[in-house]
């Protein structure tokens, strides 16, 4: 069982919650238990150190003790940038299936990110934004044979402050890469980058990344 605790700024609790009970079947033989976490921050958190503090709770043994761990980070003042990050094996409109980032060759995964303006000095304004999806190699590097997917958003209005992006990923190799994605508001200094870790493995040769 995990126990959560979201401390802010001047050791303020923003949340504490138990969440509900874990069970497996070790159908490997394991004996450890993964999963991941999604904490959806408020839109006004204010900016500053956080700390979450993840307690785990063995509760077919009373007697074990429980482990715990602090994870700290930063929530920056509101800027141009780009948050939410998300891979997906299927997404329609009906159905948004999240995947790792792991693909196999042949597959086509789905990039989703979201785009945030920031600060601006004419809010009412109409605004533009540019943004660009590239694979990068696990150094940086740009791919020799590689081109770039792009987008235009035109006449956004100025009280939208945030703007989704998605971009089509077909896996055509295997190897290490980097999702790079790039955004700018034409006309003005703002840009970001965001840079991803992914693997692409080819089943049917048997390769994959680092061999």
């Amino acid at each position: 069982m995990l126990h959560l605790e979201l401390i802010a700024p001047g050791n303020k609790t923003v949340f504490r919650q138990k969440l509900p009970e874990i069970v497996q079947v070790r159908v490997m033989g394991n004996t450890q238990v993964r999963q991941a976490l999604h904490i959806a921050l408020p839109e006004d958190a204010m900016p500053g150190q956080y700390r979450l503090q993840i307690e785990v709770e063995d509760i077919q043994n009373q007697a074990a003790s429980r482990s715990k761990q602090t994870l700290a980070f930063t929530i920056v003042p509101q800027e141009f940038g780009i948050v939410h990050f998300q891979l997906y094996s299927i997404y329609t409109p009906q159905v948004q299936l999240p995947c790792p980032g792991v693909a196999v060759v042949g597959q086509t995964v789905h990039v989703t990110a979201i785009v945030l303006r920031g600060k601006k000095d004419q809010p009412d304004r109409l605004w533009n934004l540019d943004v660009q999806m590239k694979l990068l190699d696990e150094q940086g590097k740009a791919l020799a044979d590689g081109f770039p997917i792009t987008g235009q958003f035109r006449k956004i209005p100025g009280d939208l402050d945030y703007l989704d992006v998605r971009f089509d990923l077909p896996v055509q190799k295997a190897g290490r890469f980097l999702i790079a994605i790039q955004a700018n508001e034409p006309g003005t200094n703002r840009n970001a980058q965001l840079l991803v870790p992914f693997q692409a493995v080819d089943l049917q040769s048997g390769a994959k990344a680092g061999k």
